[in-house]
C-alpha cells in the first residue's frame, strides 16, 4: 500500500490512478457476507482509503452496468489502482538512464565470473566488471543461477497468468473482483477503452520462452468473468506472463 501511495502521488501520478472494485457476493458464492465485509475494511484501513464495506445493488450497478444481479446477496467495495504496465516500465527505464545508469536492451549473460558476467549483445560479446550482480531474471532466475552454479538447485515453480482485452468497460466507474473459491479470484478491469479480464493461474513447466495462450485458457476466462459480467464484447487481443513462486529444493 505504501508503495501504491509513492506511484500514485510522487513518482508516476500521470501513470497510477486511483480506480475503485466491486465485489459482488452471490448466494452460491464460496464466501460469507461478513468474511468479506470485514477483510475489506481491514484492506482499506490499511490503504488509507475513505471506503464503506457494503453498497447497496443499485450503486454497484451505477458503478458496473454489465454487473450480473442475479442471486446477488450483496456488493462491498474497496479501493485499487490501476496503471499501463509498459509505459511504467519505460518510465522507470528512463528515470534510471536520467540519472546516470547505462541501460541496455536485448544482452543477454552467458557466463558469470567472480568479477562480473560475459555478454552476448546484437553488437557482439562483450564483458562487464561488477563488484555485484542482481538476479533480476524472473523465470529466467534458475537459469542464471546455472550459471554461477551448475549445481544449484531448483528454487521456483511458475505459474501461467492469461489475459484477455475484449470490447467493454464504457460507463464504467469500477473494476470488478469475481471470487470463484476460498482463495482465489479473477477480475474485470476497465482499461484503456476496452476490458482487461483475467488472469488464469496455471503450473507452467519447460522453458519460459515457451509460455502461450491456449484455447483452454481463453475459454476459462471467459466463463469466470461470466459469472459477474453480462453481455462481453468480442475478444480483442489476449497475452500471458508468468509468475514466480519459491518452490524446490534451492527456495531457501
Amino acid at each position: 500500500h505504501q508503495e501504491r501511495r509513492y506511484l500514485m502521488n510522487v513518482v508516476a501520478p500521470h501513470l497510477v490512478e486511483r480506480l475503485p472494485f466491486v465485489f459482488p457476493l452471490y448466494r452460491d458464492g464460496p464466501h460469507r457476507p461478513w468474511f468479506v465485509r470485514t477483510g475489506v475494511l481491514l484492506y482499506s484501513a490499511l490503504a488509507r482509503a475513505r471506503l464503506n464495506g457494503r453498497i447497496s445493488e443499485s450503486r454497484a450497478v451505477r458503478l458496473v452496468p454489465e454487473l450480473r444481479t442475479e442471486n446477488l446477496h450483496s456488493s462491498a467495495l474497496y479501493a485499487d489502482a490501476w496503471t499501463n504496465d509498459g509505459r511504467l516500465t519505460i518510465a522507470n527505464v528512463r528515470g534510471a538512464a536520467e540519472r546516470g545508469a547505462v541501460v541496455a536492451n536485448g544482452v543477454e549473460v552467458v557466463s558469470i565470473r567472480p568479477d562480473g558476467a560475459d555478454v552476448v549483445a546484437p553488437g557482439g560479446q562483450g564483458r562487464i566488471r561488477a563488484k555485484a550482480i542482481v538476479n533480476a531474471t524472473g523465470p529466467w532466475l534458475d537459469h542464471l543461477r546455472l550459471l554461477e552454479d551448475e549445481r544449484a538447485a531448483p528454487s521456483i515453480r511458475l505459474s501461467k497468468g492469461v489475459h484477455l482485452v475484449v470490447d467493454g468497460g464504457a460507463g464504467w466507474g469500477a473494476a470488478v473482483t469475481i471470487p470463484h473459491d476460498k482463495v482465489r479470484v479473477s477480475f474485470a478491469i476497465p482499461w484503456e477503452g476496452k476490458l482487461l479480464l483475467g488472469t488464469t493461474d496455471t503450473l507452467h513447466e519447460g522453458d519460459p520462452g515457451d509460455v502461450r495462450v491456449t484455447d483452454e485458457d481463453v475459454e476459462t476466462i471467459l466463463r469466470e468473468a461470466s459469472v459477474a459480467v453480462h453481455d462481453l464484447g468480442p475478444v480483442r487481443a489476449s497475452f500471458c506472463g508468468l509468475r514466480v513462486l519459491p518452490g524446490g529444493p534451492g527456495a531457501t
